[in-house]
């Protein structure tokens, strides 16, 4: 653990693809449309210690309660009864919540996260949320759901102005830093794959021993 410092174990992980395009571009705008938001590219360090973390920022409206999101139409078609984990690295900003939310598959489910403690504060949906601490005020957001329909769908990520709201009217400087989406097909996040203009895949990992021939006794 990168946190803590206990020894977890061997990560061992199978083939999966990374369908989530742009992963770290949340600026580009073949891969992410911004609805009453801006992106403010490389705007800080993100997770892995790159300048490369995003800044999502809500528009400057006098009234309303509009949503303020970057979207991307992930997937065009899936099967019924697939499992998908949704995921993004988060860090507060001008707000303190975020929300992520997915249409894949009939989902419809959303999340809204406390990004001063990782905490999950409102549902909706089916699926799990659960979040992990990435160090120096970086939570990886996770939604895992399960596909209802066939149709596609997309993927969105929000402020947030509270634990329970993302439709308000925004103070043009409210937001979050965002890095690394990724959506896999999987019933739990994957380790990070960055993905550009196409989808990304993981290799499946693998471990073995050699055989040294030793039978036990004194070295």
């Amino acid at each position: 653990d990168p946190i803590t410092g206990n020894a977890e174990g061997l990560l061992i992980e199978s083939q999966a693809t990374q369908y989530a395009h742009y992963s770290e571009q949340f600026d580009n705008n073949g891969g992410w449309a911004k609805v009453n938001a801006t992106v403010q590219p490389n705007a800080a360090v993100s997770p892995d210690g790159t300048l490369s973390a995003d800044l999502l920022v809500e528009a400057d409206e006098a009234s309303g309660t509009n949503s303020h999101y970057a979207k991307q139409n992930t997937l065009s078609s899936v099967a019924v009864g697939d499992t998908y984990t949704w995921t993004v690295f988060a860090k507060a900003a001008g707000r303190n919540y975020a929300t992520i939310y997915t249409t894949v598959g009939g989902a419809n489910t959303y999340g809204i996260w406390n990004l001063l403690d990782g905490s999950v504060t409102t549902t909706s949906g089916g699926g799990s949320f659960s979040s992990s601490d990435c160090g120096n005020g970086w939570y990886r957001l996770q939604v895992t759901f399960t596909t209802t329909t066939t149709s596609g769908g997309s993927t969105y990520f929000y402020v947030a102005s509270d634990g329970s709201t993302f439709g308000y009217a925004g103070n043009g400087y409210g937001s979050v830093l965002l890095w690394g989406a990724n959506l896999t097909k999987t019933a739990s996040s994957m380790s990070y794959v960055k993905a550009e203009s196409s989808t990304a895949t993981k290799s499946a990992d693998s471990c073995s021993v050699a055989d040294f021939g030793y039978t036990g006794g004194d070295a």
